[in-house]
């Protein structure tokens, strides 16, 4: 029985080391979307509605059973229709795209596979992007079209977990993130909207930030390149 029962053990080991073994190598295509809407509804104003879509697509390489690399591409969009007073005390309205941001990066992944199935996995990344917004600044004297264009630098720290559909295909959620470190360069132009009178001004601005976010929820699918 101790013999039979060792044999068993032995058979599910090699099937398991044999099902990661496989990832050795192998190129993947991952992406990952997102939209989304939300309202603020107050008691004596009126409502507020913001929306919004992010956008992610990495491709990568496992370079062993458990660590993975690559690059990866991402895009956020931000919008609203809310509310404010104006220099009369009339009400006015701020509609439209408020910010869009494009970036790129590198990640690494490193995996814990608890069977040919399902794992988790961790790891940092380097990413840079560029983002312009769009926002009015209502002040005692005047209000103000703040536009503001800024390149970031951010490391950040990202946990997940995968769920093996089929040989080519995971399913990815994340799990949670972190952002120890952020820098960015920003220039914002103040332009106001009855007097023409404008301000431009430019600094560096960085942010330690080492709190881990859980959780994050979001998913996402991957595909495995032919070899």
């Amino acid at each position: 029985m101790k013999k039979l029962l060792s044999f068993i053990i032995l058979i599910q080991m090699v099937a398991l080391t044999s099902a990661v073994a496989q990832l050795d190598g192998k190129r993947f295509i991952s992406g990952s979307a997102g939209i989304n809407f939300s309202n603020s509804n107050p008691d004596l104003a009126k409502a507020s509605h913001f929306y919004g879509y992010d956008f992610n697509l990495g491709i990568g390489k496992f370079n062993s059973e458990t660590r993975a690399s690559g690059w990866n591409l991402s895009s956020t969009l931000s919008g609203n229709k809310s509310y404010f007073t104006g220099r009369n005390g009339e009400l006015q309205v701020d509609d439209g795209i408020s910010a869009v941001r494009i970036g790129a990066g590198h990640f690494w992944q490193y995996y814990k596979h608890f069977n040919s199935k399902f794992g988790i996995y961790a790891g940092p990344a380097i990413d840079g992007s560029y983002t312009r917004s769009n926002e009015i600044t209502p002040q005692e004297d005047e209000i103000y079209d703040k536009i503001s264009n800024s390149v970031s630098v951010t490391f950040a720290v990202n946990a997940g977990l995968y769920y093996q559909m089929s040989d080519r295909w995971w399913l990815t959620a994340s799990l949670g993130f972190a952002t120890p470190f952020t820098a960015r360069y920003e220039f914002v132009d103040l332009v106001g909207q009855t007097s023409n009178s404008s301000y431009k001004s430019h600094g560096f601005i960085y942010q330690f930030s080492p709190a881990f976010t859980l959780p994050s929820v979001g998913f996402g699918l991957r595909y495995f390149l032919a070899n």
